[in-house]
């Protein structure tokens, strides 16, 4: 039985199908150990009232999915905050590089939408927690990095 509403919010308004998804992801995780591509879509609408007198109203809608194929311990990500047949078809071909070039480090982006994050934590997803610490070490890094350079600007220290 399939449910009319969820094929309105995720098929319908962004002219995709269910068949088109289930090639692409079976096409682009064929020959991984482990995947799976993650859909949401919110929508929130906060009505605040003072003294029965409405005082804020406010709406927000965000959608994004993500797709990860695991080959032995290494993990390919592809994302969007779009949900269209081009970016499956991108996150699709990003995937396919990663398995193809799988013995190598690949450069992970970290742009991320909220609606993913919050899912890897809410659910303890351990890729969140990775994802965490990833964005960690990168801005530590970067910290060391400036501060090594006004040492060396202002009294010629080399590190």
């Amino acid at each position: 039985m399939q449910n009319k509403i969820l094929d309105n919010i995720l098929f319908e308004k962004n002219d995709i199908d269910s068949p088109f998804i289930i090639s692409t992801v079976e096409n682009s995780l064929n020959g991984s150990d482990d995947g799976e591509l993650f859909i949401e879509v919110v929508k929130n609408e906060n009505l605040s009232f003072d003294d029965g007198k409405l005082k804020i109203a406010s709406s927000d809608y965000s959608s994004g999915f993500g797709l990860r194929s695991v080959i032995d311990e290494k993990v390919g990500y592809a994302h969007s905050s779009e949900i269209s047949k081009s970016s499956l078809n991108r996150a699709a071909d990003t995937i396919k590089s990663f398995k193809s070039n799988s013995n190598r480090v690949l450069e992970i982006s970290h742009n991320y939408s909220k609606a993913y994050l919050h899912h890897l934590f809410k659910t303890k997803e351990i890729l969140g927690y990775r994802f965490a610490t990833q964005h960690n070490l990168a801005f530590y890094n970067n910290l060391i990095k400036i501060i090594n350079f006004t040492a060396y600007i202002n009294t010629n220290w080399t590190p």
